[in-house]
């Protein structure tokens, strides 16, 4: 394997398993294991387990950015309807659940990249049947796993959960890596921070472009400074992905979205 080639190689592997396993959870040892290479040849390419990290970071940010800019460049909608299929697609909301639970899904959103994501490392629109394909009609209880028609009120009482994704809380275990490193690494990395920096900065502009370009046709009526939105949907936003790894279910994600186009976009 060519020497470019071994290193992209790492990465893609790193990738998998620092998004599954978290950085600290895992060696280089576990690294080169699974990318069944020779642990020396890793350090032939990365200084450190550090460095390497960061290349990782990097590459699942560049692979968002480019799903994200299909969206949200996509000047054939208005913007305002950009950033809710941004948004559809992260969150795996589609439009609510005002009908019983379904989740009716515009197959362009896939492009958003969303955060709920199978044992298996593929992506799950949720709230979809990974087993049958089909969609989940409403909210599943959590006990038994049966299938109810209506909203289920989770245990204990409280706001109605959503339709929890095949595969059970699994599909949670793996979040944002964005978010897994600011919380793991943020304090310990000072290369990691930096690169962390960099990566909210460009979503933020992203975003703020967009939200900016609503407000000037005036399909957004608030007058906010766009950054400041842009920055609060992604604080939000990783907050919700958080939550939703300790609920093992898509509550926080679909609660989410549901304020920000009924209360804060609008």
């Amino acid at each position: 394997m060519r020497r470019q080639d071994m290193r992209q190689h790492l990465i893609a592997t790193g990738l998998r398993v620092l998004h599954s396993q978290g950085f600290n959870g895992c060696g280089v040892q576990e690294i080169t294991d699974a990318a069944q290479v020779p642990k020396g040849s890793f350090y032939n390419h990365f200084e450190s387990k550090e460095q390497f990290g960061a290349e990782v970071l990097g590459r699942y940010w560049e692979d968002r950015l480019s799903r994200a800019q299909r969206v949200l460049s996509d000047e054939t909608r208005p913007p305002l309807e950009r950033l809710r299929a941004y948004f559809d697609g992260k969150t795996g909301a589609g439009i609510a659940a005002r009908s019983g639970g379904v989740e009716l899904r515009d197959p362009a959103l896939a492009a958003g990249g969303s955060e709920l994501r199978g044992s298996g490392g593929g992506e799950l629109r949720a709230p979809a049947s990974a087993a049958g394909g089909g969609e989940l009609r409403g909210p599943t209880l959590a006990a038994g796993g049966s299938e109810l028609r209506g909203p289920t009120l989770a245990a204990g009482g409280g706001e109605p959960r959503s339709a929890m994704p095949a595969g059970g809380g699994r599909a949670f275990g793996r979040g944002c890596m964005i978010g897994n490193f600011a919380a793991e690494l943020a304090g310990q990395s000072r290369l990691v921070r930096d690169r962390l920096d960099l990566v909210y900065a460009a979503w933020t502009r992203l975003l703020a472009t967009c939200i900016r370009e609503a407000q000037q046709d005036g399909s957004l009526r608030t007058d906010d400074d766009p950054e400041s939105l842009a920055a609060f949907l992604i604080d939000a936003f990783e907050g919700a992905v958080l939550r939703s790894k300790v609920d093992q279910d898509p509550t926080a994600l679909h609660r989410f979205h549901r304020i920000v186009f009924t209360r804060l976009l609008v």
